[in-house]
Order: structure tokens, then sequence, then C-alpha cells
């Protein structure tokens, strides 16, 4: 793949920082809720609650280790009742799995107004709207990317879209084979580089009734 095929359509990819998390970006980078758990050594009873566990709504897990700065794992909502209705091939019936699945990727927003409607359905402390450079961002990892035609960790509504192995499509296989647009764009574990490409940062307050 060209990758300049994918950046002329997608020239900028957006990422909701919690601004409790600032100083742990411009120092690690996009971490995964996994390199996360890496980093600040979990243990491993409350890193199986954090990445295979629905952590609920409004829950930012704060994580802290000596001689790192304290950081905010943000909320997830993805009980099993609801992953039941949705998941389909090896992760039918496997709402942890698909969860943990998630928990290892960083993801970034391909249209800034599904980022806005992520913090306007949250329960959110003060968040930072991060915008990169696409070329620059995936210049080490478009082999590694991947794609996504919705919003994989919001399975809502009365019907919610159907998602399983195919979700994730190599970035190198766009335009997607099923034709559809790119809604996030996923790399495995973490963008430790992900601060050379940034474009503008932009600190979002709580959202209204949080």
């Amino acid at each position: 793949m060209d990758l300049s095929q994918f950046t002329i359509r997608h020239p900028r990819l957006f990422h909701l920082l919690p601004a409790a998390s600032w100083d742990s970006f411009q120092k690690h980078g996009l971490l995964s809720a996994r390199a996360l758990c890496d980093l600040y050594a979990v243990p491993a009873a409350e890193r199986v609650a954090l990445l295979e566990e629905d952590r609920g709504k409004g829950n930012f897990a704060v994580l802290a280790a000596p001689g790192l700065p304290a950081i905010t794992l943000r909320d997830q909502l993805l009980p099993d009742h609801v992953l039941r209705r949705c998941l389909t091939g090896s992760y039918e019936g496997q709402p942890r799995a698909w969860r943990a699945l998630l928990n290892g990727y960083t993801f970034l927003w391909a249209d800034p107004r599904r980022v806005q409607r992520l913090h306007a359905a949250s329960l959110a402390q003060p968040q930072v709207l991060l915008e990169f450079d696409t070329a620059r961002l995936l210049a080490s990892w478009a082999n590694a990317a991947m794609t996504t035609p919705l919003n994989s960790g919001a399975p809502f509504g009365g019907n919610p879209a159907a998602r399983g192995e195919g979700t994730f499509q190599p970035l190198a296989a766009y335009p997607r084979p099923d034709g559809k647009p790119v809604v996030e764009v996923v790399v495995p574990y973490a963008i430790p580089d992900a601060p050379v490409a940034l474009v503008a940062s932009r600190p979002i307050e709580p959202a209204q009734g949080s």
C-alpha cells in the first residue's frame, strides 16, 4: 500500500487523552491499557480487572509507580450482556477476550467529530484533544496499523453492529475490503514516537453535568 493514499483521505488523526496523562504522553508516547499495565507493573489481579473485566462508565483508574508520573486510564463501558449480542467468530460468547483485545491497542480517530462524541458521552475528567500528522505518525507503524469501520468499543443501540476478527483490517489493505469508511486506526501495544507527530493539542474541560 502507498501510505499517501490513506493520508490524502485522512491527513490528520485524533486522540482524546486524559489531562492527567499528559506528562506520561510526552515521555512515553501513546500507550495501550496493556502497555500501561506493563509500565506501571500492575499486580496480576488488578491487571486482569483492568484489561479483561468491564471497568464501567465513569471509572477513570489512576495508575502510579515510583519514578513515574501518575496517569489516568479512561473508563470503558463494555458489559457482558451487550457484547454477547454482537460478538462473532472466535469472539462469540467471549466478552473477556474482546475486552483484552481492545485493551492491547492504541486508538486514533479518523474523524474529530467522533472524539467530541466520545467526550460528550463520558463522565469526563479534563481531557486533551491531540491532533497528529497522519503521515508522520504512521511512518514507522503503517505495517502494524489496522482500521475499523466502527467504534469498536461502543456496541450500543438497538441493534449493535457485529464485531469480530474482520472488524480490524490491516492498513496495508486500505481501502478496506468491505468498502466501509475508516472510523478508527489502531496500533498494537504502543506508539512511543507519537509526540513527534503532534500538530496541536487542545484542553477540553469536563462535559456538562459530569
